[in-house]
């Protein structure tokens, strides 16, 4: 029983990451590269806008190591619609240039993802990966029976609105499963506290830092419109899907233990936070590392038409900059849990306006080749995310020799 809940807790940690890079995998099976080109500027926009909504209420949810309530986690989710509106009439419609259909669109898909983003932090704080595990396979299979449709000229959709479809009725299956799942997984559900409860100021610092850090890697597709061609952009979109996965394995390791990163910093175990942070980075090398080549031949035989160097140009740069993203996994957590997500935001934030400032001096001042484009970037962010490891494990030693813990 002990192995196969190992193999559900992977599983559920694997799937999302999987799911994107079979995602892209069929659209090569079935559309353009225009189409494919435009649907992972879209799906950067959404992973990055759930990063946000997810994270900042999904951790805000879990912080206090208490049972979270009925009433409370449904205003949340509440919350994580209307929000993902905002956002999409805000943000994407604008600069997307989306319809009223789209738009729509957009918004639903937003929506249901930042519902499960919240489900996800839900699971992983009780460590019940099954029901996860479940939408994640369902909305798959769901996005696969659509695809099929449409090879097959039985249907005529958009990328997204196969999306949309499938990741719909995947959440609506899901909220069933969960409120099912809630009695029979004994888990103690309050109602005491109320929605004036949640800690907002806390919920915003997290989900910036979130979108900012973790963020960055998702938007270079959406940076990149404006400057990259539809096939770099098709490589682009397709390296960024399958670096979900990979570096999901890091983060399954630190994600199992994240209850014991919650007490750690509260009762001060800087042994504990130690020993998690050294596997993290163990595991981040051994897979980034092993899986370049394997990428370049796979993102080959989904794109036959692209070059060797231009994928060369792309996949190591961006997974070598993945790599040092994931030096401060479980820094970046941590820090929450010592309450210094406000000097984490300020120093993600300039890393951030650094990116968005080199993309914009390259597209109207500047003018640089394509194949240089994303190398250079990777470069740049390697650089501030190795300062960013080394800054960050100087202020977590330092709060916990003085007891700053919470």
């Amino acid at each position: 029983m002990f192995v196969i809940n190992k193999l559900i807790w992977l599983g559920y940690t694997v799937s999302s990451g999987a799911a994107r890079v079979i995602i892209f995998f069929l659209l090569t099976l079935v559309f353009v590269q225009k189409d494919i080109a435009l649907f992972a500027v879209y799906y950067s926009f959404l992973t990055v806008a759930v990063i946000f909504l997810g994270q900042g209420l999904g951790t805000t949810l879990i912080k206090d190591g208490s049972e979270v309530s009925m009433k409370y986690f449904n205003y949340v989710l509440l919350l994580s619609i209307a929000a993902a509106s905002v956002i999409t009439l805000a943000l994407a419609t604008p600069t997307l240039d989306l319809n009223l259909i789209d738009t729509l669109i957009f918004a639903g898909s937003l929506s249901c993802l930042a519902i499960n983003q919240i489900y996800r932090y839900y699971y992983i704080y009780y460590k019940k990966a099954l029901p996860g595990l479940i939408y994640d396979l369902l909305a798959l299979v769901l996005f696969a029976a659509g695809m099929l449709l449409c090879k097959l000229h039985l249907v005529s959709l958009k990328p997204l609105d196969i999306f949309f479809l499938a990741y719909f009725i995947a959440t609506i299956i899901n909220q069933i499963i969960y409120y099912i799942y809630v009695k029979r997984a004994w888990i103690t559900v309050s109602d005491s506290k109320a929605f004036n409860g949640l800690d907002w100021k806390f919920s915003l610092n997290v989900g910036f830092v979130g979108l900012i850090s973790t963020g960055i890697v998702f938007l270079l597709p959406y940076f990149s419109r404006e400057l990259l061609p539809d096939e770099s952009m098709s490589v682009l979109g397709l390296t960024i899907s399958i670096i979900g996965i990979i570096s999901v394995f890091s983060r399954a390791y630190m994600n199992y233990f994240y209850r014991e990163l919650v007490e750690c910093a509260k009762s001060k175990e800087e042994k504990v936070y130690l020993a998690i942070n050294k596997k993290v980075i163990i595991i981040s090398a051994l897979v980034c590392f092993g899986s370049i080549l394997p990428l370049i031949f796979y993102v080959k035989l989904s794109l036959s038409y692209v070059t060797f160097n231009e994928i060369l140009a792309i996949v190591v740069p961006v997974m070598l900059f993945t790599l040092s993203s994931q030096l401060s996994l479980v820094q970046s957590n941590i820090i929450l849990f010592l309450g210094k997500e406000k000097i984490s935001l300020i120093f993600n934030f300039f890393v951030f306006i650094v990116v968005l400032s080199l993309f914009l001096v390259w597209q109207y001042f500047i003018s640089i080749s394509v194949i240089y484009l994303i190398p250079l970037m990777s470069l740049f962010l390697m650089v501030l995310y190795l300062i960013r490891y080394a800054y960050f494990r100087i202020l977590i030693r330092t709060a916990f020799k003085n007891g700053e813990a919470v």
